[in-house]
């Protein structure tokens, strides 16, 4: 079962708050240094604003605390990633897999390094594993972007369904079925004005959220329509000051307005 801290860092984290996962992760630690509960995802909050030094001590802690516990091995796994290593970092992420074959979030890791290495019906398996263990929409948007790179729109439709299915109020899932539409090839316009609509709905749940307002921006780019480009990227700048890395969201997008 997950612990209730789990839980907190897990919706910030989810809802776009990395810094206040961190920061629930951090004051965890400090409450109990023994805790291994969910640290590698907390490393995963290191990989992303590169604090590999950070990084690199969480990991040698949880070596030292228990060698046995998977979320050590996925920490150097990421580790490994971040300095560009994936050999390394595949190599400690299927140590942690064999340590526990139920630890998830070493299946899901699993499937991005093989992703990044541009291996998609691969990364297919690893993702779909996660899933099977425990459902989650990062999971999902792992095989979406799989059944994305290697063509296979169908499947990355059906899969971003399936996601709404699980998770119908969760923004990142409606996106899914945006991004599937929007780049299947049958019935352009028809799946195109369909992409729109799940991309705008998915603004509602959440206006701050830039992975649907970018896709939006691309379609009407797509289709010279540059007003309306200029405009959701206006309203986008404006909704960035709610978000708590609101500086780096609102650089994001005047770069894409320039």
């Amino acid at each position: 079962m997950m612990p209730p801290f789990a839980f907190s860092s897990l919706n910030k984290l989810n809802s776009g708050d990395a810094s206040g996962a961190e920061q629930t992760f951090a004051r965890v630690r400090q409450i109990d240094e023994h805790n291994m509960d969910c640290m590698d995802q907390y490393a995963q909050l290191f990989q992303w604003r590169g604090a590999l030094p950070e990084l690199s001590l969480l990991s040698a802690d949880l070596l030292d605390l228990d060698d046995k516990r998977p979320e050590a091995w996925v920490c150097l796994a990421l580790f490994h990633q971040a300095r560009n290593d994936n050999e390394k970092a595949i190599a400690f992420v299927e140590k942690a897999i064999a340590l526990d074959q139920r630890h998830a979030f070493a299946h899901r890791l699993r499937g991005i390094i093989l992703l990044a290495e541009n291996r998609p019906e691969h990364a297919v398996v690893s993702f779909f594993r996660a899933n099977e263990i425990s459902r989650d929409v990062s999971s999902y948007e792992g095989l979406v972007e799989s059944y994305l790179a290697a063509e296979k729109y169908k499947e990355a439709i059906c899969t971003a369904k399936e996601a709404i299915s699980s998770a119908p109020r969760d923004p990142r899932a409606v996106t899914l079925v945006g991004l599937a539409l929007a780049q299947a090839p049958s019935s352009p316009r028809e799946g195109k004005e369909r992409a729109k609509r799940a991309l705008r709905k998915a603004l509602a749940l959440d206006p701050t959220a830039l992975r649907p307002l970018l896709a939006l921006v691309d379609l009407h780019m797509n289709e010279e329509d540059y007003d309306t480009c200029v405009d959701l990227l206006t309203e986008g700048m404006e909704g960035a000051m709610a978000t708590p890395r609101h500086e780096d969201h609102q650089d994001l997008l005047h770069a894409k307005l320039a």
